[in-house]
């Protein structure tokens, strides 16, 4: 195949074709460039819809939490205040600890993409909204947790001694 257009003055030993060397040279001065920041581009289109899309889960979480605890303190209104919201934020960890074990979920992973944290690294989704809560609520360790869901317990588990 002939060689036509800006390609000529790429050919640099004239003999009619491009060699991979000469390929990339002139690939890279056409249009290797805006193809490659249209792929960055889109890359970070992604990450960012990603990104986006888990403050957006966090966001639901802890709303979703917040109504939970003040249907629960004002379930619990015969009790004082604190020990309401302990009660409901130790029922709320011990059913996602249950569903969490029973289910597997707590070993499921994903693969980041680029743009989200590092790119092709394993992420806990559900393992990172349950010790997010678990930090929120101040009543239970990440560990606890953690040793929980593995030996497939409930959390607040009473010790036999």
């Amino acid at each position: 195949m002939a060689l036509w257009g800006s390609r000529k003055k790429f050919d640099k030993n004239s003999d009619g074709k491009l060699s991979h060397q000469e390929w990339w040279h002139w690939y890279r001065s056409t249009s290797g460039p805006e193809i490659e920041q249209a792929e960055r581009h889109q890359a970070a289109q992604v990450g960012e819809n990603q990104s986006s899309w888990l403050h957006e889960v966090v966001r639901i979480t802890h709303t979703a939490t917040g109504n939970y605890l003040s249907a629960v303190c004002e379930l619990l209104s015969s009790m004082p205040p604190k020990d309401a919201k302990e009660l409901a934020w130790k029922a709320l960890l011990c059913q996602l600890t249950v569903a969490l074990a029973e289910s597997g979920l707590w070993s499921n992973q994903e693969k980041t993409n680029a743009g989200l944290f590092v790119n092709g690294q394993s992420f806990y989704p559900y393992r990172a909204a349950v010790t997010d809560l678990a930090r929120m609520s101040g009543i239970c360790s990440e560990d606890e947790l953690a040793r929980a869901c593995l030996n497939r317990q409930h959390c607040f588990r009473r010790r036999t001694a």
